[in-house]
């Protein structure tokens, strides 16, 4: 796996990984990203800091975050989980950005994952005066989230 400060190339492996596999050994080996800044680039605070380890198996790329939260999460009293959450971007989340084509990475998708299992899965066009979103986009994205306390 290729990591810089952007961009985060995942090696395929043979093994099957799923969402809800949260323990599952494929993750040992995967390589650690450490995740220390706001999505501002402003350093966090350690008790904000986590890592993500990626995975991409015949069927999917798997993205497994691991995060701590020092204070209270701010998350939905009432989570739905069957549906994208749009706003989900406005509590506690885990972001991935995917450009697959490096040479045009104004063209991506965006994943976002909360501690209570709602997710949104977006694709996105980012033009020099605006942004086109779009909200019909579905990735077949599955989420398995679990909180310690």
């Amino acid at each position: 796996m290729q990591v810089t400060e952007d961009v985060i190339e995942a090696q395929r492996i043979s093994i099957d990984v799923t969402a809800a596999d949260l323990d599952h050994k494929a993750w040992g080996s995967a390589r650690v990203v450490h995740l220390t800044r706001y999505w501002t680039g402003e350093e966090a605070p350690p008790g904000r800091h986590g890592e993500a380890r990626v995975v991409w198996t015949e069927a999917a790329l798997c993205v497994r975050f691991v995060c701590r939260q020092s204070e209270p999460l701010i998350v939905s009293p009432t989570p739905q989980t069957k549906v994208k959450t749009p706003g989900l971007w406005e509590r506690d989340v885990c972001e991935i950005f995917i450009a697959p084509d490096a040479r045009v990475p104004e063209r991506y998708f965006e994943f976002e994952a909360a501690p209570t299992g709602e997710w949104l899965d977006l694709g996105i066009h980012q033009l020099p005066d605006a942004r086109e979103t779009d909200w019909e986009f579905q990735s077949g994205m599955t989420v398995a989230a679990r909180r310690s306390t």
